[in-house]
């Protein structure tokens, strides 16, 4: 045993788990250069049985669950607990006993959770520092953050904004719902869904006279938003502000662009083939997918954006930016050609493309006295378009004409 071994002693092991000499049958603390791991066996107890409820000493078998804990952080400490498994002689049914060490379906053990909850009432304290100090994962510390606190909701705001974020691990929805203030910018409450059932058990909780005070709500287009605010924000102004205008094109763009690369890409064993003219086909379809894997960043580039190159300073789409070799495709390229190549591989993507302009025309020359009118026009000619997706974006635009116009008030 080395000097890691001596921080533990069994009489320090009981004192943590609140065990008795009586209830433990065996303890063996081995320590190593990398790790201390803390070999635990608990004495044969008579068990009730959950399912019948009869009492039962007869053991079926064991089985060893590996915990990691946070007595020492210096180097990874793990609690090896033979936990043993009963068999009920009355319904033949096998159960584990109880742990002591770690709550249901977790592999740490309860004091790790404690000492990461209470870390977390730092401000200064993140879930990835605490995550490293306990060697878990940034996402296992949020699960338990999840489990065990529960957060008071803050007062609707006048301004309020809802969003939504992917939910890496809620059992509920891919996204939850994000209630922001959007004067300061902060949380007010999250929810679990952005379904609209849990929408109305969310606000119908909550006084009027509360809900009332909100003059003014901003939403992306998820219909789900609307309703619940029409219905339950009585005085607020509903609007749709340009990002998430923007942000659905964008997803629309990309659709036609990972469609055009599914088309484009080559055979895996394309370069074998003996063929010449469909070796040639191949190696500019192998072309034009790379850069719309590669490069497909350009197409979301705001077009005034800048670069510099030694020292002078470019838009990104100058035609006189200094050209860089790109060896895949064997020639000296700027962005500006580089975009061009991309929009020669699809005649859609290249519409859909040019549609962010005229989206661009209409936020950056529409008033308030104009804004239906300007919108009118554009949703007219979006409709004609040959990209399935544009024209459905038209019908969405007509949908919300109202809450797009209100940016401009």
């Amino acid at each position: 045993m080395n000097a890691n071994a001596t921080l533990l002693s069994n009489e320090k092991i009981l004192e943590l788990f609140n065990l008795e000499h009586h209830q433990v049958q065996k303890i063996d603390i081995k320590g190593q250069s990398d790790a201390l791991n803390v070999y635990i066996t608990l004495q044969v107890e008579e068990q009730t049985c959950p399912i019948c409820e009869s009492k039962t000493s007869t053991i079926k078998d064991y089985s060893e669950k590996k915990l990691l804990h946070s007595l020492v952080t210096h180097i990874p400490c793990y609690i090896r607990y033979r936990a043993r498994r009963y068999k009920c002689t009355t319904c033949n049914k096998c159960f584990f006993e109880h742990n002591p060490f770690a709550y249901r379906n977790m592999k740490i053990t309860q004091l790790t959770v404690y000492n990461v909850l209470n870390d977390l009432k730092s401000p200064h304290e993140t879930f990835t520092t605490v995550a490293n100090r306990y060697r878990l994962s940034p996402t296992t510390v949020s699960s338990i953050f999840d489990s065990h606190v529960s957060v008071s909701r803050q007062k609707l705001p006048a301004y309020l904004l809802i969003d939504e974020c992917y939910a890496y691990h809620s059992d509920r929805s891919d996204y939850v719902c994000v209630l922001i203030d959007a004067m300061t910018k902060n949380i007010v409450d999250i929810l679990p869904s952005r379904k609209k059932q849990d929408l109305v058990a969310y606000f119908s909780q909550i006084p009027l006279e509360e809900r009332k005070g909100v003059l003014g709500i901003g939403i992306d287009m998820w219909y789900s938003y609307r309703v619940v605010a029409k219905q339950f924000l009585p005085n607020a102004f509903i609007s749709v502000d340009r990002f998430h205008v923007y942000s659905d094109l964008m997803k629309r763009i990309d659709s036609i662009r990972v469609d055009t690369m599914k088309k484009l890409k080559p055979p895996k064993n394309w370069k074998q083939t003996e063929d010449k003219v469909k070796r040639q086909e191949y190696y500019k379809r192998d072309q034009q997918y790379y850069l719309l894997k590669k490069f497909n960043w350009l197409l979301y580039k705001n077009p005034k954006a800048t670069t510099t190159v030694k020292d002078k300073k470019y838009n990104i789409f100058d035609p006189n930016v200094p050209k860089q070799r790109n060896k895949k495709l064997g020639k000296f390229l700027n962005l500006y050609d580089i975009i061009d190549l991309i929009l020669q591989t699809s005649n859609g993507l290249e519409d859909a493309y040019n549609m962010k302009f005229l989206l661009d025309q209409f936020f950056n020359e529409s008033k308030a006295e104009n804004a239906h009118e300007n919108l009118n026009t554009l949703i007219r000619v979006m409709a004609q378009s040959r990209v399935a997706s544009i024209v459905d974006f038209s019908r969405t635009l007509g949908k919300w004409k109202n809450e797009i116009c209100r940016n401009f008030q």
